[in-house]
């Protein structure tokens, strides 16, 4: 599934709030949450080599930062996942696509 029909069917599936927040994104903000949305999870380490060395971006946990302050990401010590709603939100539609 191409990336902008899965954002759609994810701003579909969650709240207002938490949808107008992936709307507002700056364009290095979307790219960040793209990563995530393609990885769901992924070490601190690799998050931060990955995001610096392959998607260019400056500053990558100051972008993480900011995604989990507007609830799109939650970061723990040692992992960044893209959050509860999101991921329930991509795991109905995997399940809508099964049936």
């Amino acid at each position: 599934m191409q990336f902008d029909r899965m954002l759609d069917e994810i701003l579909r599936r969650i709240d207002e709030e938490t949808a107008r927040n992936i709307k507002s994104l700056s364009k290095e903000e979307l790219e960040v949450f793209k990563y995530f949305l393609r990885n769901i999870s992924v070490g601190k380490i690799i998050a931060n080599d990955e995001l610096r060395n392959v998607l260019k971006i400056a500053n990558p946990m100051d972008v993480v930062k900011r995604l989990a302050e507007k609830g799109l990401l939650e970061v723990s010590k040692d992992s960044i996942t893209v959050s509860k709603t999101i991921r329930d939100a991509i795991v109905s539609i995997i399940k809508e696509r099964l049936e």
